[in-house]
């Protein structure tokens, strides 16, 4: 009960952290952080090495790994407080000084073209001489706005691209994240190409043939790729979705994160130009929605989420939260229900193992046994009824 009280907390305060925080929360909990590029699977992650810990070790170690866990990522949530504190601080910093240097670019330009234009009308007034009348005041225009100076660094891809399932290179799905962010941040496809290519580790076939092949393009590199890490298609990944069912050795938990993940891979791969079928946000997330709720193996704990699995517009931090809260309660609940139940097999047993003499004692000793099996039957009845 203690454990799995710890263990919700931790949940709690997993959800609020970072990426990189939750990366961190990983080496602590000595679990692998290789091909994981989203939240929720670094959360999987840590639920599973927690429940090996409960699985394979003593309560005393368990319980001090929790502790430990919970303290290290209180300890982040609070550190990320006075570093978002300090990165506001330095972001002003920052504009101010852009803005203190674009002014003085403006008052530069604009002198500068003032002085050019008096000296030509004043040249212009000299050769014209003075018949041409007083010479008309010069009208001072406002300064001009100051050129846009954009400042953007290379575009860089961040690891090495290998072989398909090398631990210390990069995934497919964190590549393709580089790449539409690189988008984003308006580097052209060429650079994008170039990067790429460059992040591909010497020796590889797939670098000699994209070094020697002309006029690539950027969708034609995201087919090259796909196939080179062997990606399933968006139809497969649909199929997949769709058909998701729960472990019987996997927490609601993580069943969840894996149907997300799922999710989010199949809309990442209908965005990508020349895919074979293009699957709508609003479908996915039905789809989503449905096989959850078909695929959850207890149904008290479908029972309490289904409000949430029928809101299409719910997020995925609202369902693992009210998921997490499920799994909990329904947990707690066995529990009591098996502890009622070897409290009521001992008493039976040593009832029935008492010697018993012949006589008078012959007839007590068959009535205790008797009302014994009858309180069996009737906490049977209660627990098929739901009754605690």
């Amino acid at each position: 009960m203690e454990l799995e009280r710890l263990q919700d907390q931790l949940n709690e305060i997993l959800v609020q952290l970072r990426f990189e925080q939750l990366q961190e929360v990983c080496l602590q909990a000595k679990t692998s952080t290789e091909r994981q590029t989203k939240k929720h699977t670094l959360i999987r992650a840590i639920n599973e090495a927690v429940d090996i810990a409960i699985e394979e070790e003593e309560e005393e170690v368990t319980y001090a790994f929790l502790v430990k866990l919970i303290k290290s990522a209180e300890e982040m949530e609070g550190r990320d407080v006075v570093k978002e504190n300090t990165s506001k601080d330095a972001e002003a910093l920052v504009s101010l000084q852009e803005q203190y240097t674009a002014l003085q670019l403006s008052f530069q330009t604009s002198t500068k073209r003032l002085e050019e234009e008096m000296a030509r009308l004043t040249h212009k007034m000299t050769s014209q001489g003075p018949s041409q009348g007083p010479s008309p005041k010069l009208a001072i225009s406002s300064a001009t706005q100051p050129p846009e100076v954009t400042i953007r660094r290379e575009f860089k891809i961040n690891g090495q691209i290998g072989e398909r399932g090398q631990r210390d290179k990069l995934s497919y799905s964190n590549l393709v994240h580089q790449i539409e962010m690189g988008l984003k941040r308006n580097h052209g496809e060429a650079e994008i190409i170039e990067a790429v290519v460059r992040a591909i580790s010497p020796g590889l076939s797939l670098r000699d043939m994209l070094e020697i092949k002309s006029d690539l393009t950027l969708a034609q590199l995201r087919t090259i790729l796909k196939g080179h890490y062997k990606e399933d298609s968006s139809t497969d990944l649909y199929h997949r979705l769709i058909n998701i069912t729960q472990d019987s050795n996997e927490s609601p938990q993580n069943f969840l994160f894996r149907a997300i993940e799922l999710k989010e891979r199949l809309l990442a791969s209908s965005r990508e130009p020349g895919t074979d079928e293009h699957y709508s946000t609003e479908l996915v997330q039905r789809k989503f929605l449905r096989a959850v709720g078909t695929g959850l193996i207890s149904d008290n704990v479908k029972y309490q989420i289904k409000g949430y699995l029928d809101d299409p517009t719910v997020t995925d931090d609202v369902l693992i939260s009210k998921t997490n809260e499920a799994a909990s309660f329904e947990a707690e609940r066995q529990q009591k229900f098996r502890k009622s139940n070897r409290e009521l097999k001992v008493r039976e047993i040593r009832a029935e193992t008492q010697p018993v003499s012949r006589g008078s004692n012959w007839c007590s000793w068959w009535t205790r046994t008797i009302i014994l099996h009858i309180n069996k039957d009737e906490n049977s009845k209660n627990t098929i009824n739901g009754d605690p």
